[in-house]
C-alpha cells in the first residue's frame, strides 16, 4: 500500500503511523506535529529508507508553510507598526489640539480682562495717582517665589514615568526569565511535578503582586504631584 509513514514517540518505544497520504502530511506539517527533524518513510519517495524530513520530498511542503508563516508574521508585524504610528500621530493631533485650545483659553481671558480695565478707569487714574500703594501683591512678585517649581514637577512626573516604565519592564523580564528556566528544568527532569506547579504558582503569584505594587505606587506618586500642582495653584490665584 503506497503513502507515508511517519515515527511518533511513545512511552517506551517510538511508534510508527501511517500510510498517510500527502495531503495529510501537509497538514501535519501546517499544525506543527511534523517538523523538518520527523523520521518519515515511502515505499517509493525514499525506496523504503527511514529518513529526515528535511532530506525527503516532503521538504519541499515544509518550506512552503514556512514562508507562509513567515510573510503571515512580516504582515502581522507591519500592520502593528502601522497602527503603532497612528496612535502616535493621533496623540500629537491630541496634544496639538489641547494646546491651541489653551491658547485661545488664555487669548479670552486676556481680552475679558482688557474690556474690565477699560470700563474702569477711576481705578485706573487712582492707582497712577501719587502716593497710592496698592494693598495686594504683584502677580509678578508671587512668581518669584517659586520660578522654577512648575518646571520641577514636570521633571518629577517624566521621572516617575520612566521609572514605573522600567519596573514594568524588568517585572515582565523577569517573568518570562523564570518561566523559561522552570519549563528547561521540567523538560531535563531536574524537577517533578509537584515542584513545577508549585513553582508556577508562586511565580504567577508574585508577578501579579509585584504588577499591583508597582501600579499602586505610580498612583500614589502622581496623585502627590497632581496634589502640589493644585496646591500651587491656590496660592498663586490667593496672591492675585
Amino acid at each position: 500500500m503506497s503513502g507515508w509513514f511517519y515515527t511518533k514517540a511513545g512511552f517506551v518505544n517510538d511508534k510508527i503511523i501511517g500510510p498517510v497520504d500527502k495531503n495529510e502530511i501537509a497538514r501535519l506539517i501546517s499544525i506543527r506535529k511534523l517538523r523538518k527533524n520527523a523520521i518519515v518513510s515511502h515505499p517509493v519517495e525514499t525506496n523504503n529508507e527511514w529518513v529526515r524530513l528535511s532530506d525527503s520530498p516532503l521538504f519541499e511542503i515544509y518550506q512552503r508553510f514556512h514562508k507562509e508563516l513567515t510573510q503571515k508574521a512580516a504582515k502581522k508585524k507591519q500592520e502593528k507598526t502601522q497602527q503603532r504610528r497612528k496612535k502616535q500621530q493621533e496623540i500629537v493631533v491630541a496634544k496639538q489640539e489641547k494646546k491651541e485650545a489653551k491658547q485661545k483659553q488664555r487669548a479670552r481671558e486676556l481680552s475679558s480682562q482688557n474690556k474690565r480695565r477699560a470700563t474702569t478707569p477711576s481705578n485706573d487714574k487712582r492707582t497712577n495717582s501719587p502716593g497710592y500703594t496698592s494693598s495686594k501683591p504683584m502677580a509678578p512678585q508671587a512668581k518669584k517665589d517659586y520660578p522654577y517649581l512648575s518646571q520641577y514637577l514636570r521633571i518629577a512626573v517624566i521621572l516617575v514615568d520612566v521609572t514605573h516604565g522600567i519596573s514594568f519592564v524588568a517585572l515582565f523580564a523577569s517573568l518570562i526569565y523564570y518561566t523559561y528556566n522552570l519549563i528547561q528544568a521540567a523538560y531535563s527532569g531536574s524537577i517533578n511535578a509537584e515542584g513545577a506547579l508549585l513553582s508556577s504558582v508562586v511565580i504567577i503569584i508574585g508577578g501579579v503582586l509585584s504588577f499591583y505594587a508597582i501600579l499602586w505606587s505610580r498612583i500614589i506618586s502622581l496623585a502627590f504631584l497632581e496634589f502640589v500642582g493644585v496646591i500651587i495653584n491656590i496660592e498663586s490665584n490667593t496672591r492675585k
